[in-house]
């Protein structure tokens, strides 16, 4: 979905809820089962990239998911430092396994 405020409203049908528009990265729990993935700025920025001091980092996010259950088995955060510079960084974080019994 676009607005990450709309998250709560998905939490009982689903694990994992992506969201954009506010060009900041996060990770939260909705509540105990559902896991919100807010992606940052890919360039959606436009103009305003150019609007201050320091280049607005690109920033996104590769998912990786198990072809048999669909469960979200890690993602690489990447970001890149933005207009003018030569600054790339990749974080890989791995996902809790679910719970045994856990669809």
């Amino acid at each position: 979905m676009h607005d990450p405020t709309v998250a709560p409203a998905l939490a009982e049908s689903t694990p994992l809820v992506l969201a954009g528009h506010v060009h900041e990265r996060r990770d939260e729990m909705v509540d105990e089962d559902t896991e919100l993935l807010v992606q940052g700025s890919t360039g959606g920025a436009g103009l305003r990239a150019l609007e201050s001091e320091e280049p607005t980092p690109l920033t996104f996010t590769v998912l990786y998911f198990d072809r048999e259950t669909a469960q979200l088995q890690a993602r690489d955060e990447i970001t890149l430092g933005g207009l003018g510079t030569s600054r790339a960084e990749v974080t890989r974080i791995l996902s809790e396994p679910p719970e045994e019994g856990t669809p």
